[in-house]
């Protein structure tokens, strides 16, 4: 009989400060088997506790028995850029050319 698995639900994530990408950290997914010895490997480059990018990422996990059965599930993470952009302006003093009270600017 093939073991059962459950994969985690994992809620969308903020990009960390200043990257396009976030530490996500969650449970990996459960199994269960009549028979003893059986594992739960990812799938995927990807699996808990990874460095997501920007967008949606499948994670996949396969558990397998000793007699060879298996089992697998997904999950998707979510990762959005939540951070407000950040602007910087410079100070900037002009002056007028003579007898005029205009003065032409070039950015």
């Amino acid at each position: 009989q093939p073991p059962t698995i459950t994969c985690p639900t994992v809620p969308t994530a903020g990009t960390d400060a200043g990257v396009c990408n976030a530490s996500v950290s969650f449970l990996p997914a459960t199994f269960h088997d009549n028979c003893a010895g059986t594992s739960v490997a990812a799938s995927s480059s990807l699996y808990h506790n990874s460095v997501f990018p920007l967008g949606q990422s499948n994670v996949s996990y396969v558990a397998t028995d000793a007699r060879g059965n298996n089992a697998s599930c997904s999950t998707v993470v979510t990762v959005i850029d939540d951070e407000d952009p950040v602007i910087t302006c410079s100070a900037l003093a002009l002056s007028t050319s003579t007898g005029l009270c205009t003065s032409p600017v070039v950015l």
